[in-house]
Formats: C-alpha cells, sequence, structure tokens
C-alpha cells in the first residue's frame, strides 16, 4: 500500500469542525500546516481521492487520472 504526503488548502467556507470531520471519514493523517490555511495530509491515493472529491462537492466531476498523476511526485511509502 503506497502512501502519500500532498499539500492542501482548506476551503476557505468550509469550518475547522467540517475539515476534522471529512479528515476523520477518509482516514487521511493531518501534517504540519505550511501556509495559513494549508496542511500537508497523508493517505493512500485511494483515501485521497475520496477525500478532494467530497471537498469539491457533488456538483464537481473530480479529475482522478489528473489527481493519480500529480500525486505521483509526492509518495513517501
Amino acid at each position: 500500500m503506497n502512501i502519500y504526503v500532498i499539500p492542501f488548502e482548506q476551503p476557505k467556507d468550509m469550518s475547522v469542525e467540517a475539515f476534522c470531520k471529512l479528515i476523520e471519514k477518509h482516514d487521511i493523517n493531518i501534517g504540519k500546516r505550511i501556509a495559513e490555511s494549508t496542511y500537508l495530509i497523508g493517505g493512500t491515493k485511494e483515501n485521497l481521492i475520496e477525500f478532494c472529491r467530497e471537498v469539491d462537492g457533488p456538483g464537481q466531476s473530480f479529475p482522478v487520472d489528473e489527481f493519480s498523476e500529480w500525486i505521483h511526485d509526492y509518495q513517501v511509502v
């Protein structure tokens, strides 16, 4: 199982509570805060895809192929 650590900017319209619930729901590890609302988050590719897909919301078509290519450079294990 490969683990990836990526930068993630918390959406301005998402409360900290909602953000934390999604982190927990998708088994994402939250790491260091690297900017005001940007964190390093980690997890499997599948968990990160589902997390980001849910953050994008139901009306969006999440670009899974592009995301999978992008996170390739962020693989740590």
